[in-house]
């Protein structure tokens, strides 16, 4: 399967790759988990690179290339399915010919690509390798830091400790993809707005919820008295009408023994989008 195309971008949306074990472990700079979450739901396709990771894609094989050539590896790109997890993929830049290996490479900025010069990779990438690590069943990988002029090789050893939290994480994240169940929702999830018409009409529901929870405690000082009045009879007059309604009560499925032992979330409809407004 030839990463990036439409096959591949519909592939990774019922998967979790490597690229999202960043974000699910928290340490991505690009987007939250609940951006993820939105994005796998989607039904519509969607390739989010930026400009940088534009850039970055256009100068893989360029960097695949120098790395054979410092190694004398040869590689090519490979998306993998772990042996034992189907939900668990990874898009792998270069593998070696005989799977021996394979490399992650990175065309970044100047601070991620100074920090791995000096020696380091840095945090926003350690779970995209390991993940790769885990998938592939190697032992170790190469981390390829690749910047035209400069360059830098660094092996990343598997780190079991690390996979088995990695895994955790990422199967209660697919587990809410599954139940479409959103995460939490973060601070980064919340934008900040402060443009002239959001303060005005900001100002303008503070005050009509005001207005609204005084009226409210009002409408229920004047139902309560009604009610006295009417002695909890129907009752109407002076053009209005105060009448008893009975509902069923909600079922409770956890009483109904058929269904004991029965996971019924497959069986939920979709989450019902509502909002609230507080202040």
């Amino acid at each position: 399967m030839e990463q990036r195309t439409p096959e591949w971008l519909e592939f990774r949306k019922s998967k979790i790759g490597a690229s999202d074990a960043p974000v699910i472990m928290g340490v991505s700079t690009w987007k939250t988990a609940l951006q993820l979450w939105e994005e796998k739901l989607s039904p519509s396709l969607k390739n989010d690179e930026n400009q940088s990771m534009k850039r970055g894609n256009e100068l893989e094989p360029e960097a695949l290339r120098k790395f054979e050539e410092l190694t004398g590896y040869l590689m090519s790109p490979k998306v993998l399915i772990h042996p034992s997890i189907n939900w668990m993929i990874a898009s792998m830049d270069g593998m070696e010919i005989e799977g021996k290996t394979a490399v992650e490479i990175k065309c970044p900025g100047k601070i991620d690509h100074e920090c791995a010069l000096d020696g380091q990779i840095p945090e926003k990438y350690i779970p995209q390798l390991q993940h790769q690590i885990e998938v592939s069943g190697l032992q170790k990988i190469y981390y390829f830091s690749y910047a035209i002029t400069s360059w830098k090789v660094l092996e990343v050893s598997r780190d079991d400790n690390y996979i088995i939290n990695l895994l955790k994480k990422e199967s209660e994240f697919f587990d809410l993809i599954t139940k479409k169940e959103p995460p939490k929702e973060t601070d980064r999830d919340i934008q900040e707005i402060n443009s002239p018409e959001w303060e005005e009409l900001s100002r303008k529901w503070l005050y009509l919820s005001e207005k609204s929870n005084e009226i409210e405690q009002e409408r229920e000082r004047v139902k309560k008295n009604l009610l006295k009045i009417a002695n909890q009879r129907s009752s109407k007059g002076n053009g209005l009408s105060v009448t008893k309604i009975l509902r069923k009560g909600a079922v409770d499925y956890t009483l109904i023994p058929q269904l004991q032992g029965v996971d019924i979330e497959p069986y939920r409809k979709p989450p019902i989008e509502t909002w609230r407004i507080s202040g």
